[in-house]
């Protein structure tokens, strides 16, 4: 995490997940990806965990993605080109980009006192009922 923002836009001084890190599956197998479409515009991701780890080596939150699916919106992220400036691509899937949203469950909690943007995600995830 390189920077983040505060309810009120401004960036935090000193908070603590400043420099901390997003991983994925740390306790678990890797998630998995099911693309039973052949157009490839379906594909959905499985058993994705993700953690932010602090510069301590702590983890700060952790929780469940529920399943997802990719290609709601995909597009076309490098320029294919025969000159020897740019990379070609070898297949379209190397090429494409995709974004998706989904809900961040089961939510675990760890230290997180000197992080104001992590303690109003968490106020926020209590009045979920532990989701974001």
């Amino acid at each position: 995490v390189t920077s983040a923002l505060g309810s009120n836009g401004a960036q935090p001084l000193n908070d603590a997940v400043i420099n901390s890190a997003v991983v994925n599956n740390i306790n678990g197998p890797y998630p998995k990806v099911a693309d039973l479409d052949v157009q490839l515009m379906l594909t959905t991701v499985y058993g994705l965990t993700l953690a932010v780890i602090g510069a301590d080596g702590g983890i700060l939150v952790q929780g469940r993605v529920k399943p997802f699916v990719l290609g709601q919106d995909m597009w076309l992220r490098n320029i294919i080109s025969n000159d020897n400036d740019t990379k070609r691509c070898l297949a379209m899937d190397f090429c494409s980009s995709a974004k998706s949203a989904s809900i961040i469950s089961d939510l675990t909690w760890g230290e997180v006192s000197r992080s104001h943007v992590l303690q109003k995600l968490k106020h926020i995830s209590d009045q979920r009922g532990g989701m974001l």
